[in-house]
């Protein structure tokens, strides 16, 4: 049985609904609260839908007795929380976070969103939040939009684990400021575009741990962002595209090392990187991970003198209007030069993203 009640402006869920509804859809009301046991009679549900409304408590063991339910939705609900300090929205089936969900709440201090099939994370997703201490997000996100994390401030602990990203897009972390610690670790991270970073601000520790990167433009923390410590360890950087790769500024301590970057001509734009320059044995501690001769050697067993350098890569102008967030690009060409191009050059494929 299907039950709707949706844009009444209803206080509560009314008493006199039969007790074998199985999808019940309660949107754009003013529910100010969930209470203890609010759905226990309607044990038969399966899909509850509680979006757009205005609630700013919830209370322990509001859902208690649904064991057949398999969907909950309560989008555009939390803005404006008040006395909840701790969202557990963890074995849901939460797909995607939209743009200002928790905007005006307070004294949240922890949200869980481990064990969602979370897919996308919208720009401002988490704009307003100023207390949240823990912020967890499920692993195998497929994309996190720039500006993800805009607007929120005061994190102790951001935790990015076993992400599965076509690509950090640039500005992903812009108007994030004073974290405590941001941990990007054991993930696919795709295509690790430039200015990933740029706009972060006050962070005590930046910890990229154990990653998979397929290219890397850049990996760039600026003086501006005051990071106290930048932690770079374990990662596999399959291919590098841009000269002067590495430029990490931290206020304390950078660590980069156990790496593994692409010892071909490659190497030279992370040698020439600033970082790589002013760490002396930055070429000990970190490891080739290409060509399979080299593999698993430390960068000093790199004979230099006879490593040729690449041609300086190129970067293309745009039309109007292009969307620049879609990785390597092709120009237009003669249909006659077609075939040509092709057994000349071969372009890796990347994804769309």
């Amino acid at each position: 049985m299907l039950v709707i009640c949706n844009g009444g402006g209803l206080t509560r869920v009314p008493d006199n609904l039969h007790d074998t509804v199985e999808d019940l859809s309660f949107s754009r009301n003013a529910l100010a609260a969930l209470t203890t046991d609010m759905f226990r009679r309607w044990r038969q549900l399966k899909v509850l839908t509680l979006n757009d409304n205005q609630i700013r408590d919830i209370k322990p063991f509001a859902f208690r007795g649904l064991g057949h339910l398999k969907e909950i939705s309560i989008q555009f609900s939390f803005a404006g929380l008040e006395n909840v300090n701790q969202i557990n929205l963890c074995k849901n089936r939460i797909a995607t976070i939209h743009p200002y969900v928790f905007a005006g709440s307070r004294n949240i201090g922890m949200i869980l969103l481990q064990e969602n099939p979370l897919i996308k994370i919208k720009a401002r997703a988490f704009s307003g939040l100023r207390t949240a201490q823990f912020l967890y997000l499920p692993s195998w996100v497929k994309v996190i939009e720039s500006d993800a994390f805009y607007d929120l401030e005061g994190v102790g602990l951001l935790r990015l684990h076993s992400l599965d990203l076509h690509a950090l897009r640039p500005y992903t972390f812009r108007g994030l400021r004073n974290v405590t610690q941001i941990s990007i670790q054991e993930s696919d991270l795709g295509v690790f575009r430039d200015l990933a970073f740029e706009g972060l601000q006050n962070v005590g520790e930046l910890r990229i741990l154990n990653n998979k990167v397929d290219m890397l433009e850049s990996l760039e923390v600026r003086e501006e962002s005051n990071v106290d410590a930048v932690i770079v360890r374990g990662n596999h950087f399959l291919q590098v595209s841009r000269e002067k790769s590495f430029r990490i500024h931290a206020n304390i301590r950078s660590v980069v090392a156990e790496n593994y970057v692409p010892c071909s001509c490659q190497l030279w734009w992370v040698l020439d990187s600033p970082l790589a320059l002013e760490m002396p044995l930055f070429s000990r501690h970190n490891f080739c991970v290409s060509p399979y001769s080299l593999h698993g050697k430390a960068i000093t067993s790199v004979d230099l003198d006879n490593l040729d350098r690449c041609p300086a890569p190129q970067e293309l102008q745009l039309p109007s209007g292009q969307d620049t967030s879609r990785g390597a690009l092709t120009s237009p060409v003669p249909d006659y030069l077609s075939a040509l191009c092709v057994s000349l050059l071969l372009l890796p494929l990347l994804p769309d993203w």
